[in-house]
């Protein structure tokens, strides 16, 4: 069967990898996203879209990414966002901790993987202006889109600091950084939100509802509108998702627009409003439909004893 999917990003030229290669839907992850970087370490000065083939031919490794970003600025996508593609291997040992709290073994289902062309065998060519500007737009849109915060954008040795430790090499990363950061600080406020007040642990929204520790930062460091005000303190769930109860036990704070939560495998994230609004639904209508099968009962036994 044919892979094919529609760009995620307008400006990427699609050349899908066979439909084996990907995790179709993740293999059913459905947590925070996060966006890993890689170089390529290819001689010879490929493109783009030789990189998009040589994957496209990898029946041995079946190996992909989901974005490639050549040296003359051209953007390929060889995955869709919302499948997992299998170019970050393993974890080796001495890995970044983070990755062993993202509720899955395998990083590839948990992540957004985007390679940039370098011939240096040790990855040691700067990135020209061109694969520069490309590469800084297209990961600060995936950031935008996808929810995914700065804290969130990893090296790829970050995961195998043995087998590619030298991956992405000199990539500008602090600079990818701060420009992803400016372009989410473009879609709301980043820092404490207009109304509210922080001392520096404790962030007092105007309603007087308090926001503590790991969702405090999560406020001061990501897009958040002043409006969206907690609308209680933070509290223990289990489930932490009525909709997702393989979540598990966790904490969670309630806002007007948004919900938070927290778990030891996923740290803190935003949890899926719909989700949970059609699992309400679905409980409100069974109960709709309990009280008027009662009602028809009493209704019955009242007509049969003559009251």
């Amino acid at each position: 069967m044919a892979y094919n999917f529609v760009a995620n990003y307008p400006q990427a030229k699609v050349m899908a990898v066979p439909d084996a290669w990907p995790f179709p839907n993740r293999s059913g992850y459905t947590g925070p996203l996060s966006v890993v970087v890689h170089k390529t370490a290819s001689p010879g000065n490929p493109s783009a879209e030789d990189i998009a083939h040589f994957f496209q031919h990898d029946t041995a490794g079946m190996k992909s990414v989901h974005y490639i970003v050549g040296r003359d600025g051209e953007i390929v996508q060889c995955v869709s966002e919302k499948d997992g593609a299998g170019g970050n291997g393993i974890l080796d040992p001495g890995h970044d901790s983070f990755w062993d709290h993202t509720g899955v073994s395998d990083p590839n289902l948990c992540t957004i993987s985007i390679e940039h062309i370098d011939s240096d065998p040790n990855n040691g060519t700067p990135v020209t202006d061109a694969q520069k500007a490309a590469s800084f737009a297209l990961i600060g849109d995936i950031c935008k889109r996808n929810d995914i915060p700065t804290a969130r954008i990893f090296e790829h040795r970050s995961l195998q600091p043995i087998n590619r430790a030298r991956c992405p090499g000199n990539y500008p990363m602090d600079e990818l950084r701060q420009h992803v950061a400016t372009v989410l600080a473009g879609s709301g406020a980043v820092g404490v939100p207009q109304g509210w007040r922080d001392d520096g642990t404790t962030l007092a929204a105007p309603n007087g509802h308090k926001v503590v520790q790991g969702f405090r930062d999560y406020v001061l460091n990501n897009p958040w509108k002043a409006e969206n005000v907690p609308i209680g303190e933070a509290y223990n769930a289990n489930p932490i998702e009525q909709s997702n109860p393989q979540r598990g036990a966790g904490t969670r704070q309630d806002f007007r627009y948004a919900s938070l939560g927290q778990t030891q495998q996923l740290g803190v994230y935003l949890i899926a409003l719909g989700d949970e609004l059609n699992w309400y639904k679905d409980v409100l209508a069974k109960v709709k439909n309990d009280v008027l099968a009662v009602q028809r009962a009493v209704a019955t036994l009242v007509q049969n004893v003559g009251l």
